[in-house]
């Protein structure tokens, strides 16, 4: 955690004021480093979908490195930088991130995988509105 604190310091040093992160889900791990349950679905034994990865996968203390990462910018930038990422962000994290206001723009395009092509404009709304809901932001994004 501090060694990326200090390469964020390095690059607002010289000027950079946001950053836009990617693969956050996987910051942390059980520390216990317990094996992954196996998944519901099936699924061969060498694909990723074959284990349940709740050990490895949107932990709660994500919210803590991510937060740690965000006061560092938003204390050096005063409150002017972007602290931003390029992963969707689930349901159920995306309120940890809200209730806590760590992140400026949270992405998410994966409702677009649900919507029926028969019913498409309908479907495209429900995703949007619940999205927008869910935010509870003034302009959240896409990719």
């Amino acid at each position: 955690i501090s060694e990326f604190n200090k390469i964020f310091s390095h690059w607002m040093d010289i000027g950079i004021f946001g950053f836009r992160l990617g693969g956050i889900s996987y910051l942390t791990e059980d520390p216990g480093l317990h094996d992954e349950p196996r998944a519901s679905v099936a699924a061969r034994d060498d694909e990723y979908d074959f284990l349940n990865h709740v050990k490895t996968r949107d932990r709660e203390e994500n919210v803590v490195v991510l937060s740690t990462w965000r006061a560092n910018i938003k204390n050096r930038t005063n409150n002017e930088g972007l602290f931003a990422l390029s992963d969707d962000v689930a349901g159920d994290m995306l309120g940890l991130f809200n209730e806590k206001n760590i992140i400026d723009l949270p992405q998410r395009s994966a409702f677009l995988d649900n919507i029926e092509k028969i019913n498409a404009a309908e479907g495209l709304e429900q995703g949007v509105n619940q999205w927008m809901e869910r935010a509870n932001l003034s302009w959240p994004g896409w990719d």
